[in-house]
C-alpha cells in the first residue's frame, strides 16, 4: 500500500452560519476530526483537516460523517449522513485542497479529483 495526504474543507450550503464536524476514518486507524464554528453561508471552515489514507492491492475503505448544527433561520438544528459514508480516495487525490459541501436541498457532496460521492443528511 502506497501512504498519502490531502486536505478537505467543507463549504456551508445552509441560509445561516453552521458549526461542522467532519469525520475521516480509514481502516483500523484512529478517526480523523475536524470542527469549524460559526461557518458562513457560502464560506468553509480556516483550515483544512488533513487526511491521511493509502492506495494499494487490499487498501482500507475510506469512510465519512459529517453533523452540522445550524445556529437559526428555517434549517435551525442538527443535520447529519446517516452512519459512515464509503467514498474512496485515490492517488489523483494525494497532496490536493478538496472541497466537500453540505446543504439542506443537496445533503453532503463529497467532491474529489478522482470521483465524488453524495448522501442525503437528516435534521434533528
Amino acid at each position: 500500500m502506497t501512504p498519502h495526504t490531502t486536505r478537505v474543507l467543507v463549504v456551508n450550503g445552509f441560509d445561516n452560519p453552521a458549526t461542522i464536524t467532519l469525520s475521516h476514518r480509514f481502516g483500523e486507524q484512529q478517526d480523523e476530526v475536524k470542527t469549524w464554528s460559526d461557518v458562513p453561508f457560502g464560506a468553509a471552515g480556516d483550515k483544512a483537516l488533513d487526511v491521511h489514507y493509502a492506495t494499494g492491492f487490499l487498501s482500507p475503505n475510506d469512510q465519512w460523517h459529517v453533523k452540522v448544527v445550524v445556529s437559526g433561520g428555517p434549517n435551525k438544528g442538527t443535520w447529519e449522513n446517516f452512519g459512515w459514508k464509503e467514498c474512496y480516495l485515490t492517488d489523483d487525490d494525494q497532496q490536493m485542497d478538496l472541497r466537500f459541501s453540505v446543504s439542506p436541498a443537496g445533503g453532503f457532496k463529497l467532491d474529489m479529483i478522482s470521483n465524488g460521492c453524495d448522501t442525503g443528511l437528516s435534521h434533528s
